[in-house]
């Protein structure tokens, strides 16, 4: 007879949540790639990971930039056509995303970007109301204040709201 409190077949802990529940909470992996191996995480925390680029700063991230490991970060961006990006940068940039509130940390040295790049621009957009940052008329696009060139990065405090005539002729 097995003591009560000890794990059997029958429980699992989550990874993310780390509460012990059910096997049936976890679901199958699929089959074609892992051999019906169990998941780490549970159903609801898995549905929480789907929504979390539409809600930062859900638990799961960690927005503490002494957290990051090592001088290079591997970040994964999800992509507008539905795929997800990973590449590494410098830990001062990831640094400056993390800071800018468009990324948080997952563990060691990696990072996840919340926005694709379509979204991004239609959040800024809509956070300008469509009015040039420059001239006060309606705007379409969206301008760095210190150009991607020149080290700028994509970041709420950095990116604006400007018509294509502002946008064109500021370089």
């Amino acid at each position: 007879m097995p003591k009560i409190g000890i794990p059997n077949g029958f429980f699992e802990t989550c990874v993310i949540c780390r509460e012990m529940k059910l096997f049936y909470r976890f679901g199958l992996r699929d089959w074609r790639k892992n051999n019906h191996k169990k998941q780490s995480r549970c159903k609801v925390c898995r549905a929480l990971k789907k929504q979390l680029p539409e809600m930062p700063g859900h638990y799961y991230y960690s927005f503490d930039p002494s957290e990051l490991l090592g001088s290079v970060v591997t970040v994964t961006r999800p992509m507008s056509t539905g795929r997800i990006a990973r590449y590494k940068i410098a830990r001062k940039t990831a640094m400056a995303y993390i800071h800018g509130g468009v990324a948080g940390i997952t563990g060691g040295n990696q990072m996840d970007l919340f926005y694709d790049e379509r979204t991004f621009r239609s959040m800024v957009l809509k956070r300008d109301r469509y009015v040039c940052a420059y001239c006060g008329k309606h705007g379409s696009t969206m301008d760095h204040i210190i150009p991607r060139m020149q080290g700028g990065l994509s970041t709420f405090t950095n990116c604006v709201c400007a018509c294509k005539t502002c946008n064109s002729s500021k370089g």
